[in-house]
C-alpha cells in the first residue's frame, strides 16, 4: 500500500523498547544461553553433524559474530543481520536441506530464552510483556527473510512449488503454535503475580496510584493472552477447523468499539465510524471483531496519518462494511495477491507479522456466508468491503 509513514516502520517505538530489553538479557546470559541451545541441538539430525564438524574456536567465533550482528541490528543497523539471514536461507536451499529445519532451530532457543526473560523482568510486568512480544516479532522477521531467500534460491516451477508451499505452511503453523505455547505459560504466571499484587494494593487507599498501574498491566497482559490464543486459532483455520458461534451482534456498536480501542492505543490518525443507526445480524462476535481489527489496523498502518473511515450500510439483505484509508494505495498488479497467505505488499519492516491478516479475514468472512473485496488506485488510498448476510425479515439467521 504505497510507502509507509515513519511511524509505521518496523520496529515501532514500543517494539524497539521490547527488543532492547530482550537484548539486555540475551547479552548478559549469552554464553549459557548458547551452550544450552547447542546441547539441545547437538542431537538434531541436521544441526548435530554441522555443530560437531566445527572446531570449538570456529564455533565460538561464529557465535560472537552472530551476537554482534543481532545487537547491531537492535541498535538500528538491520542490514548486516538481514543479509546474513538471506545468505543462510540461500545456503540451506543450495544444500537441499529442509526448510522445516529452521522451525526446529528456533524452538529450543525460545524454550531456553523465555524463562530467562521471565526471571529478569518478573517484577516489571510491562517490560516482560514487551520483551516476550518483541522476541516473537524478531522470530517472525527472521523466519520471513529466511523463507524469501530459501524459496528464491530454489526457483521452483509452479508445479514443483506445491509441496514446498504446503511444507512452508506447516512450518508456519508449527511456529505459530510454538510461539503461542511458549509465551502463554510465562504470561499466565506473570498475570497471577500481578493480580495478586493488585488485590493487596486495592485494600490500601494510599496505594491507589500503584493499583491503577497494576490494573493497566493486567489489561495489557490479558490482551496479550488473547493475541496468543488467536495465534493458536490460526492453525485451526489452516486445518479447516474454523469454529463459528453465531449470536446477535450490532455491527455498528462493534465497529465503534474497535475504533475506540485503536484511538486509545494512539492511532496515527482519526477513525470515523458512520452509517446505519443500527445494523444487527447473527454472526460470531469474536471472529467478526478480528476482521474489523485487521482491516482497521491495515488502514491505520498504511493511511499515512490521514483519517480512516468505517462505513456500515444495509444493501438488499446484506450488511456492508467498508474501511477506507487515504494512503498511497495498492499497485494494481499486486491486488490479486491481497488475500493470499504470507503476502506482504509493503516492505517487510513496514508490514511485520506473518502476512496472514487479510487471508484470515477472507476465511472468516466466507465461513460466515459473506464476501470480501478491495478497491484501490495508486495515490488514492484503498477501500476494503465486507458483505455479510442479514436474516430475512421476520425469519431466523
Amino acid at each position: 500500500m504505497g510507502e509507509p509513514s515513519p511511524a509505521t516502520v518496523w520496529p515501532t517505538r514500543e517494539q524497539q523498547r521490547g527488543l532492547e530489553d530482550f537484548a539486555r538479557v540475551y547479552e548478559a546470559e549469552f554464553d549459557d544461553l548458547i551452550a544450552e541451545t547447542v546441547r539441545v541441538l547437538s542431537g538434531h539430525p541436521v544441526f548435530g553433524p554441522m555443530i560437531r564438524a566445527l572446531p570449538p574456536e570456529q564455533q565460538a567465533r561464529q557465535n560472537r559474530e552472530a551476537r554482534a550482528r543481532l545487537v547491531q541490528a537492535i541498535t538500528g543497523e538491520w542490514e548486516p543481520y538481514d543479509a546474513q539471514l538471506r545468505l543462510q536461507g540461500a545456503q540451506y536451499a543450495a544444500q537441499g536441506l529442509p526448510f522445516a529445519a529452521w522451525n526446529e532451530l528456533l524452538r529450543p532457543f525460545a524454550r531456553v530464552m523465555a524463562p530467562r526473560l521471565v526471571r529478569a523482568y518478573q517484577g516489571e510486568p510491562d517490560r516482560l510483556v514487551g520483551a516476550l512480544t518483541s522476541m516473537e516479532d524478531l522470530f517472525n522477521h527472521a523466519l520471513g527473510i529466511i523463507a524469501e531467500a530459501y524459496f528464491e534460491r530454489r526457483e521452483l516451477s509452479l508445479k514443483k512449488t506445491e509441496d514446498e508451499l504446503r511444507e512452508a505452511l506447516r512450518v508456519r503453523d508449527d511456529f505459530l503454535s510454538l510461539a503461542g505455547h511458549e509465551l502463554r505459560t510465562p504470561l499466565a504466571a506473570m498475570l497471577l503475580q500481578i493480580e495478586g499484587t493488585l488485590r493487596l494494593a486495592s485494600r490500601d487507599p494510599a496505594l491507589g496510584a500503584l493499583a491503577t498501574r497494576l490494573q493497566r498491566s493486567v489489561v495489557s497482559g490479558r490482551r496479550m493472552e488473547r493475541l496468543i490464543n488467536e495465534l493458536l486459532e490460526v492453525t485451526k483455520i489452516h486445518a479447516g477447523r474454523l469454529h463459528l458461534e453465531p449470536e446477535p451482534v450490532d455491527l455498528l456498536s462493534l465497529a465503534r468499539d474497535v475504533a475506540a480501542r485503536f484511538e486509545e492505543a494512539g492511532a496515527s490518525g482519526p477513525i470515523a465510524v458512520g452509517g446505519e443507526a443500527s445494523l444487527e445480524g447473527c454472526w460470531d462476535r469474536f471472529w467478526l471483531e478480528q476482521v474489523l481489527a485487521n482491516l482497521v489496523s491495515n488502514a491505520v498502518k498504511f493511511g499515512e496519518g490521514k483519517p480512516v473511515e468505517v462505513q456500515l450500510v444495509r444493501e438488499a439483505g446484506w450488511a456492508v462494511l467498508r474501511v477506507t484509508d487515504r494512503g498511497g494505495g495498492i499497485d494494481p498488479a499486486a491486488q490479486h495477491r491481497l488475500f493470499q497467505r504470507f503476502e506482504r505488499l509493503a516492505p517487510r519492516r513496514a508490514a511485520g507479522g506473518f502476512g496472514l491478516g487479510l487471508w484470515i479475514c477472507k476465511q472468516i468472512v466466507e465461513a460466515s456466508g459473506g464476501t470480501i473485496a478491495a478497491r484501490s488506485r495508486p495515490g488514492e488510498g484503498a477501500t476494503f468491503e465486507v458483505r455479510l448476510p442479514l436474516p430475512a425479515a421476520g425469519g431466523a439467521s
